[in-house]
């Protein structure tokens, strides 16, 4: 193997092994040919701290783009770097390797995405149209697509536009054509008899067909359309050459075991059948095709997620075998001794899960997640608290530094009387207490450091960071959970994370198929499921106001939920100053603050406090109180435009509210101007149903994995063939036999394809919702 191949091999291998294999030694005559080139070998031979996964990967991009080379090497090693045929697997050759796809041709196809003949024939078709029966211009229907066999019998041309006449022995039509080519123009003519297939118009009298396809001879017995006008085209003309060439290679994608026990299609049998459907085929599969459930296209799915799941598993297994710091337990009785409340069977049962892996001796990789007000963050500080006691620190990240500056309130209250130090550091921290902090946090003198983004500056240094937690962990990218682990003297630190809301069994076998996952099942006894009105009319809503203002004269305390800050182009939807006003002019009792994003810090903070000690009894906020807000004793929140909310963000909010034992709670949803139908169905949803991991199912339904998962957790989940509602069965079987291959195989030395499959699903991860 040449130079620069065997250093990419490294570079791969290592990213595979996940800590089990040594950082590749850098080549002496390894060459730059960009910046980021540049900057990245400075960084590896500085000792530059980076996760040393995220500079494998890095490093294989570059490589892959040409950027990284070898120095002073023949021209054949040179060629190796762009060589056509794939030393991998056959289907991962380039596409130049097809008749007529050069230089210019295949940079087209890269601007796609498309750089292997596997690529192009992932491209799968958007759309399949039947044309084996040619209609006469009487059986025509309006709007429905057809194939017809007509004569030219008028042309007219100007301005790059083309219109003619045709007719048939039962009728005439007009075609058209708003932009014109010379291929065109040379079949349209008086006198041709063409083909051609589209959707006709009726005006009065005439059928028209603008801009349909025409041929000279019979067309295929199928129009197929892939997605993308430009690319569309391409993968048309290239696309049998890609099959001829996947039908003679031989070569199969997934273990022949695999394919016998689940009765899966081979590879080039099933792109065949995709791209190029039999003449006899049934309509009832040419339907299946079209809706992406037919079995040759649901061997695909199954591929896709079983890759994810030998990713996930990969990662998974590595980290059980990566030592980590060993915390002494048996402190946790000091911890639970001074809470003013018992945990849950549920809570017991995920605080006990994580002690033993923080004991093991092996880095532990959790999920913690519960439905709201489950108790998920009494659970974490009490790993932070033993954590503490054993020796080592403990660093929480959140998302913002209105749940800092709680979590803090929440910490301080329990550690101080186990002489604990606790400390806060945010974007809003003076320079003067950072500079104290970060002195003492080095030193040692800070055992549990509470923070925001702040926490992964390079400036931060732990003495013994020994865990880390994330809270609403989906708000961060990967690469900066990787950062925080870092940070840690023994190169790898404890990590548990924790989700704002349930997720769905199918998204967390797929984005979080790596961790290990305790679940809070129960909400602390005494909650009463908050009471969820629908509002609708101008009746409804006017009749809210006097409950509301009944509301505050019995000492209650009230959220009032606004979407906007202000209306900017759309004027016609209130915002939170509106809404403000109108409820403080309407409610003589009220006594209300904003709460929004644009305010500082110490403005949020100062707010909150007030209607924590009572001096407020309205907020009127954005959902900047979505997450970890907990003012025990409101118990009413009214949310306006609710419609426009997800299910997650409405279960969120409206769990902001009956958090104390025993109380009654209301959430109040008010229907917008113009309502679609899929809010209307969000709120009666809402309505009926109060539990979280319901509603997590509900929600992936409605909007998909990206929507809930954020951008920046998306990069694994952008699936192609694969569907998390529609596949789960799929999914499941795919979690098996990931277990089985990497059981039998742990290297995936046996199964090449699928090798460099999981590493590109850790480079897009990496790079994917980043970067680009």
């Amino acid at each position: 193997m040449k130079p620069s191949s065997e250093f990419r091999k490294n570079l791969c291998d290592f990213l595979m092994g996940q800590g089990n294999v040594r950082f590749p030694d850098i080549p002496d005559n390894i060459g730059t040919q960009s910046e980021n080139a540049k900057l990245w070998l400075k960084s590896v031979c500085e000792g530059v701290s980076e996760h040393t996964k995220i500079q494998a990967a890095r490093g294989i991009r570059l490589i892959d783009k040409g950027e990284l080379i070898i120095r002073n090497v023949d021209k054949a090693a040179e060629d190796d770097r762009v060589e056509k045929h794939s030393d991998i697997h056959p289907l991962l050759s380039s596409i130049t390797l097809l008749k007529g796809c050069g230089p210019q041709t295949a940079e087209k196809f890269s601007n796609a995405g498309i750089f292997t003949i596997y690529d192009l024939l992932s491209c799968h078709p958007v759309e399949y149209r039947d044309l084996r029966k040619v209609l006469k211009i009487n059986e025509i229907q309006e709007g429905v697509f057809c194939c017809l066999c007509v004569t030219v019998t008028k042309r007219s041309m100007f301005s790059g536009k083309l219109f003619a006449d045709a007719s048939d022995e039962t009728g005439v039509i007009k075609l058209n054509w708003f932009r014109t080519w010379p291929a065109l123009a040379k079949q349209v003519i008086p006198g041709q008899t063409i083909y051609i297939s589209g959707r006709c118009t009726v005006r009065g009298t005439f059928k028209t067909f603008s801009h349909p396809d025409v041929s000279i001879e019979r067309p295929h017995y199928f129009f197929i359309r892939y997605s993308g006008e430009t690319t569309g085209n391409l993968i048309k003309r290239f696309v049998s050459q890609a099959i001829e060439f996947a039908s003679n290679s031989q070569a199969e994608t997934l273990p022949d075991y695999i394919l016998k026990e689940r009765s899966l299609w081979a590879v080039a049998d099933s792109l065949k059948y995709i791209h190029n459907p039999p003449e006899d085929i049934s309509l009832d599969d040419i339907r299946q095709l079209a809706r992406g459930y037919h079995s040759s296209q649901k061997r695909f799915a199954y591929e896709e997620l079983l890759q994810i799941q030998l990713t996930m598993l990969s990662r998974k297994k590595a980290v059980t075998e990566v030592e980590g710091p060993v915390i002494n337990t048996g402190s946790v009785h000091s911890f639970l001794n001074l809470l003013p409340f018992k945990l849950t069977n549920g809570q017991n049962k995920a605080l006990l899960e994580i002690l033993k892996d923080i004991s093991s001796g092996k880095i532990m990789n959790r999920l913690l997640q519960g439905d709201v007000g489950s108790g998920k963050t009494a659970v974490a500080i009490g790993a932070c608290i033993v954590t503490a006691l054993s020796g080592y620190q403990a660093a929480f990240m959140v998302p913002t530094t209105i749940l800092a500056t709680q979590q803090m309130d929440t910490f301080t209250r329990i550690a101080e009387q186990l002489n604990l130090k606790c400390a806060i550091l945010t974007g809003d921290t003076p320079s003067p207490v950072r500079k104290s902090i970060l002195a003492m946090l080095e030193g040692g003198a800070i055992d549990i450091l509470i923070g925001t983004h702040s926490l992964i500056q390079q400036n931060v240094l732990f003495q013994d960071l020994a865990l880390a937690v994330i809270d609403e962990q989906h708000r961060f990218g990967v690469s900066q959970r990787a950062t925080l682990r870092t940070k840690s003297g023994f190169g790898n630190c404890h990590l548990l994370v924790m989700t704002a809301t349930p997720i769905p069994r199918s998204l967390a076998l797929t984005a979080y198929g790596d961790l290990e996952i305790s679940i809070i099942d129960e909400l602390p006894p005494g909650r009463n499921p908050v009471e969820t009105v629908v509002i609708k009319t101008k009746k409804e809503k006017k009749q809210l106001v006097n409950k509301l203002n009944d509301y505050l004269s019995k000492g209650e305390k009230i959220f009032i939920v606004v979407p906007l800050i202000d209306t900017g182009e759309e004027k016609d939807r209130p915002d939170i100053h509106i809404i403000h006003r109108f409820f403080s002019e309407n409610l003589p009792e009220a006594r209300s603050a904003l709460l929004h994003g644009r305010m500082s810090n110490h403005e949020k903070n100062e707010t909150i406090q007030n209607f924590r000690d009572g001096l407020l009894n309205m907020v009127v906020a954005t959902t900047v109180i979505e997450v970890g807000m907990d003012i025990p004793d409101a118990s009413i929140i009214v949310i306006i435009e609710s419609d426009r909310f997800g299910l997650a963000q409405l279960h969120q909010l409206r769990g902001r509210v009956g958090r104390k034992s025993g109380s009654e709670a209301f959430c109040y949803l008010l229907v917008s101007e113009k309502p679609t139908a899929d809010g209307l169905e969000r709120l009666e949803i809402m309505k009926t149903c109060s539990n979280g991991f319901e509603l997590s199912e509900e929600d992936l339904r409605m909007r998909g994995a990206g929507d809930i998962l954020g951008t920046k957790q998306s990069g694994i989940m952008a699936l192609k063939f694969g569907s998390l509602i529609h596949h789960r069965e799929i999914l499941e079987l795919a979690r098996e036999d990931a277990q089985k291959i990497l059981t039998r195989d742990p290297q995936l030395q046996s199964q090449p394809f699928l090798r460099q499959k999981t590493i590109d699903l850790s480079l897009r991860e990496i790079f994917g919702a980043e970067s680009g």
